[in-house]
């Protein structure tokens, strides 16, 4: 490492170690090689630093005043510190980064920043000093020609003392590994993944899972024979198969749910509890159901499925098939069975009956096991057209305008499977064509758009929300769609976008439409560009439909709540009309006797008026938002469920289950 630095990083790191031996210090910290570079004015990294309008007697004085100083100490044998070594090393890789093949003092600025911790970190954060900043100099000064060839050489026998320094420090990590190795007998990582006939990839997951112990000298892994000996003999975590019996009994309910004669009668448990997870999966498509839910009890394995938004319990399955088939789930899953103390995700796709569904996979730990939820996600349920969304003709027309903007925002806004990612990608099947350049940013990507772009973050890569969202406006778009609006940068973005002629969607999470105009302003967005760039919010609730099959008329006349309900509707713009009929299910095979089958939406189209946008502006309340918004032609949820009511698509009792409203 050490020969690949320039003459003037060199000097710098000789100035660190007089630096460090002037405070006390007994080893060369990151701080003292900030320090050393402003000593050294005609290294690059000083350049950079004057560049980013800083005085170096500025820097100096910044990372001096937060040093604390000891008794002077002797600068012989002066080593870097663990933190400085992370820094020389993180600088290597800045090197690679620019494909240069030297260690410059530029390389070493741009390593203290990526070290992040520590008193040089801070300092250059406290002077506005960034990673990006430094980067974006040093390209700018690659292009106009700066070289390292270009530094003076450094003072005569520095060079020698150089070498004797970084000689002392490989003999220093020699002497480390030689004690340890004395020790005990040690294994290098390839030496290690050779002995467990492995790969490297999967040594370093099971050391990140602490499966398998190991030592870490300077940048280099070694491993002790014995704890790989005692990995091998302790092996991966066996899966207890379930009793022959108790499967059997599973796989004859399933199949007589399902319907279905068995026609695989293999004595194979492993065999049996891949059929019982696939009549599971069976059984939730043909139930209709968005979420399985398995959760493990002291005393069984409770099996429930989400019908409609309501949950049903199923199945109370055996505790002893548990960890089976826990284990088959996460298998098709492709997470790690033996990985039982961490929150894990995964999706199987799986084709039915000529279909795709997509089951997204979540499983975390419990007190008697792990507990697994299964999203369901049907690309035919997903994307279909705004008029089979039981939209009102008006709310519809609403809807199908707001959409040909040629710029704004358009917010969905609702809860948690409320129906706002149906509506959203229903809107962009009506928009995305061959003449408009659409957009997509999600987390994850749920089904793939004609004519669309779709980008799924990834947060660990550095691929956020906001950092795709500035990306796309140099995209040319026309339509943006966000698939979160969690935070006040992205939002900003979002409102910026709108304002430079694009339309932008994004749902929210707010009781109702009114409320979403006061989301925006606790999100940071000043009043004017929300009351300029807002075309229009759709709140959304999914109710439940009443069953075809068992449909009858019911008296609610003498209901004393009725007419409370009745005011609320006509205040939200819906008067009940006289002599109405209302339906309710008595329950039949068709609804399994719920007297509910299917669901269908209830909508709540807010579109900016001149009067709404001045009570933004004003910051009114939500009451006096939502009498503007009705006033302008807007209909509450509630008013939109009632309609639904009356025209015996569902029940008021469902209606106030899934709406909410104030008392009084």
């Amino acid at each position: 490492m050490w020969q690949r630095f320039t003459e003037r990083a060199r000097q710098v790191v000789f100035h660190a170690q007089a630096r460090a031996a002037s405070v006390g210090t007994k080893q060369v910290e990151p701080e003292h090689l900030l320090i050393a570079m402003t000593d050294v004015p005609e290294c690059m990294a000083a350049v950079i630093l004057e560049r980013l309008g800083l005085r170096l007697d500025a820097v100096r004085e910044e990372v001096e005043g937060r040093i604390t100083i000891k008794e002077s100490y002797a600068a012989q044998d002066m080593t870097l510190s663990p933190a400085a070594q992370k820094a020389v090393n993180l600088a290597y890789e800045e090197a690679k980064r620019f494909k240069h093949d030297y260690i410059g003092a530029e390389h070493l600025l741009l390593g203290i920043l990526r070290e992040q911790t520590g008193i040089a970190p801070q300092a250059l954060a406290h002077l506005g000093v960034t990673l990006e900043a430094v980067r974006e100099q040093l390209q700018q000064m690659q292009h106009k020609g700066f070289t390292p060839e270009e530094v003076p050489k450094l003072q005569p026998g520095l060079e020698s003392r150089m070498a004797e320094i970084a000689a002392m420090m490989d003999a220093e990590d020699d002497k480390r590994l030689e004690e340890l190795r004395r020790q005990e007998e040690l294994l290098s990582l390839d030496e290690a993944v050779k002995f467990l006939g492995t790969s490297k990839p999967t040594l370093y997951r099971l050391l990140g899972q602490d499966e398998i112990k190991g030592l870490k000298v300077g940048r280099q892994w070694r491993f002790r024979r014995a704890d790989l000996i005692a990995y091998m003999e302790r092996g991966p975590v066996a899966v207890a198969a379930a009793p022959k019996e108790d499967l059997d009994m599973e796989l004859a309910f399933f199949d007589q749910q399902l319907s279905v004669e068995e026609t695989d009668t293999s004595g194979d448990p492993e065999a049996k509890t891949i059929r019982l997870a696939h009549k599971i999966m069976q059984l939730a498509i043909g139930a209709k159901a968005s979420d399985i839910h398995l959760e493990p009890n002291a005393d069984d394995f409770l099996l429930r499925l989400r019908v409609d938004g309501v949950l049903q319990e199923t199945r109370r399955l055996p505790s002893s098939t548990r960890e089976s088939l826990t284990a088959r789930f996460k298998t098709m899953a492709e997470m790690d069975i033996n990985e039982k103390r961490l929150p894990q995700d995964g999706r199987i796709p799986v084709r039915h009956e000529d279909k795709d569904f997509d089951f997204r996979v979540a499983v975390i730990p419990s007190m008697y096991g792990e507990a697994i939820t299964m999203r369901i996600l049907a690309r035919q349920d997903v994307l279909i057209g705004l008029d089979k969304l039981g939209l009102a003709p008006e709310d519809l027309r609403q809807i199908r305008d707001l959409m040909h903007q040629p710029n704004g925002i358009v917010v969905a806004t609702g809860p948690t499977g409320s129906g706002r990612t149906t509506l959203l990608y229903s809107c962009l099947r009506e928009t995305a064509d061959a003449e408009k350049k659409t957009l997509t940013v999600e987390d994850p990507v749920e089904f793939a758009l004609p004519y669309t772009t779709q980008t799924q973050v990834n947060k660990r890569g550095g691929l956020t929300f906001p950092t795709v969202l500035r990306a796309f406006l140099r995209q040319d778009p026309d339509i943006l769609l966000v698939g979160e609006m969690r935070d006040g940068e992205t939002a900003q973005i979002a409102v910026e976008a709108s304002l430079t002629g694009h339309l932008v969607l994004f749902p929210l999470h707010t009781g109702d439409a009114p409320s979403a105009l006061l989301r925006l302003l606790d999100m940071g967005i000043e009043p004017y560009p929300i009351s300029a760039t807002v075309k229009g919010i759709v709140a959304t609730r999914l109710v439940r439909r009443v069953c075809d099959g068992c449909k009858q008329p019911v008296d609610l006349s003498g209901e004393p709540t009725l007419g409370y309900i009745a005011r609320l509707a006509a205040e939200g713009g819906y008067e009940i009309p006289d002599g109405a009929v209302f339906v309710r299910g008595t329950g039949c095979e068709q609804c399994r006797g719920r007297g509910y089958r299917g669901r269908t939406g209830l909508y709540e189209v807010l579109t900016m008026t001149e009067a709404l946008a001045e009570a933004v502006l004003r910051r009114a309340p939500v009451e006096e938002l939502t009498k503007l918004a009705v006033a302008g032609g807007m209909r509450t949820l509630l008013a939109d469920g009632i309609r639904k009511a009356v025209e015996g698509q569902t029940t008021i009792e469902e209606v106030m289950r899934v709406v909410t409203v104030s008392v009084g």
